[in-house]
């Protein structure tokens, strides 16, 4: 009986001809400590607007509406260089070191902000440090994820980051209500247990990356061609002579020949050569600044970011209620990620996928 052609019969197949040792406890682990590095940017969207509503912030900081706007978007500049910036690292000490740092920058971030105790000065460094945390964890969590996922379940896999983003997301502004309501407005306590709570998963995040394998690519790239195969089997939990482990590691080492006889030793100077003047390269990057462009003029992101401003300026009273649909707001999101990225994006592909969105936005 011929195979149905459609592209969810050839996913669904995709799936089934895959051994099913590679989906073991090992990619688990590797996968769900990258992901968790999306809390990050998640938690701090969600809680950061929420907390500067919370009458224990009111009374200990005593700002204007412009300084309030300018603490939540502080983080957005320290994002930005953290992400442009992270590439120096993610190759020269891997990925599980690359993100256990940036990891421990975010913390730094958040525990400087939240023991500020009422000067401003020490606030903005501490989201403009949180920043460059999350800037960098959104570049090596996704990578990482796509480095290690098998190549059938790629984009399943990789989903697991916007999803830990959009749920600490949701988390973060819950956890605010729940101290709004449950911590008395005299006490310091209200808005500081919101920032020290979004430590806790980076902490897990560290934690399981000391039981994770390092990405085999990477293993490579170092000129470790033996440890990335012992890695790669332990990875997939196949024997060396399986078929799927020989073909997947022949077409790593391939990969990276081939950059090698492009470019020569690698440095900094030549990733950058590589990534802008290398027509194959150019347009990737041209085709991820344009889906990243739709995706922030979308105006998603302010929009979590200001949205407690946003309901007042609309007449919705009390810091409980804006909060509350805050966070109603965000496990919308939650959903309908999910939603689209099952259905579209592994089933679909990536462009096809975006057609039917653009139109809601």
């Amino acid at each position: 009986m011929a195979r149905s052609t459609t592209s969810l019969a050839k996913y669904i197949h995709a799936i089934r001809d895959s051994p099913r040792e590679i989906y073991n406890h090992n990619l688990a682990i590797v996968v769900v400590s990258f992901a968790l590095c999306g809390c990050a940017k998640g938690w701090d969207e969600g809680s950061a607007s929420a907390i500067t509503q919370l009458k224990s912030f009111e009374r200990m900081y005593n700002l204007d509406n412009n300084t309030i706007s300018n603490i939540v978007s502080f983080v957005n500049l320290g994002a930005g260089v953290g992400a442009l910036l992270s590439f120096l690292l993610n190759d020269r000490i891997g990925r599980r070191w690359s993100m256990r740092l940036y990891q421990l920058v975010y913390i730094v971030g958040s525990l400087t902000a939240c023991f500020s105790y009422g000067n401003v000065g020490v606030l903005y460094a501490g989201r403009l440090i949180a920043g460059l945390g999350i800037g960098a964890l959104t570049v090596v969590g996704p990578m990482t994820i796509a480095e290690v996922a098998p190549k059938a379940t790629r984009g399943l896999m990789t989903l697991l980051f916007n999803v830990c983003m959009l749920s600490g997301q949701a988390l973060g502004v819950f956890t605010v209500y729940g101290c709004s309501i449950h911590i008395s407005p005299a006490k310091n306590l209200q808005y500081q247990v919101p920032w020290f709570t979004q430590t806790f998963a980076p902490l897990i995040s560290i934690i399981l990356s000391f039981f994770a394998v390092e990405s085999p690519r990477w293993i490579i790239l170092s000129n470790k061609r033996q440890s990335a195969l012992t890695t790669l089997l332990r990875l997939r939990g196949l024997p060396a002579n399986h078929p799927y482990v020989d073909t997947e590691y022949s077409e790593m080492v391939r990969q990276v020949e081939e950059e090698d006889t492009s470019l020569g030793p690698t440095s900094s100077l030549k990733v950058v050569k590589e990534t802008f003047f290398i027509r194959s390269n150019l347009r990737r990057v041209q085709l991820s600044l344009v889906a990243y462009i739709l995706a922030q003029m979308s105006g998603a992101n302010s929009v979590t970011n200001y949205l407690p401003t946003i309901f007042g300026m609309v007449g919705i009273k009390g810091s409980g209620v804006k909060v509350y649909s805050t966070g109603l707001y965000a496990i919308t999101k939650l959903i309908f990620c999910m939603a689209a990225s099952l259905c579209f994006v592994d089933v679909l592909g990536r462009r096809k996928s975006s057609w039917p969105v653009l139109p809601f936005r």
